[in-house]
């Protein structure tokens, strides 16, 4: 029984996840941008490479840092959307310089992609909500 429920699970994440692989480009106000998806498959747990990073969509918060980037990543599919939640501090040049909640979302729609952004953004004492959608074309 427990076999099957963990079959169940892995498949019903698997087929909530969209089928986005491509490369897309993506009108942003400072003009176009490309945009590479991957996607596979292993063992019900889809695993996302956006433009070179991988996102491994589990539903697990991970932490994450590299030289711009201090935080968590938690990644998942709902709903045929991609949600990537992030969450905390920013370096320039080894200094924090602001911090980051934000929740991406990346789904399919006709002829392309669908990507959003929500969340806020606090640099030098000021908050900014983050509130984007942008369109992008599959090329």
């Amino acid at each position: 029984m427990k076999l099957l429920l963990a079959v169940f699970f892995f498949s019903v994440n698997a087929l909530a996840c969209p089928q986005i692989s491509g490369t897309y480009t993506c009108e942003t106000e400072d003009g176009p941008e490309i945009l590479e998806i991957s996607q596979t498959n292993s063992g019900g747990v889809e695993t996302f490479n956006i433009d070179g990073t991988n996102f491994i969509a589990d539903g697990v918060t991970k932490n994450y840092s590299d030289s711009e980037f201090v935080g968590t990543i938690a990644t998942d599919c709902k709903l045929d959307k991609l949600f990537i939640t992030t969450v905390g501090d920013i370096f320039e040049n080894g200094a924090k310089t602001s911090n980051v909640a934000a929740t991406e979302s990346y789904y399919a729609a006709t002829g392309g992609l669908v990507y959003e952004i929500n969340g806020i953004f606090e640099y030098q004492g000021q908050v900014y909500q983050i509130n984007e959608k942008m369109n992008c074309s599959k090329n």
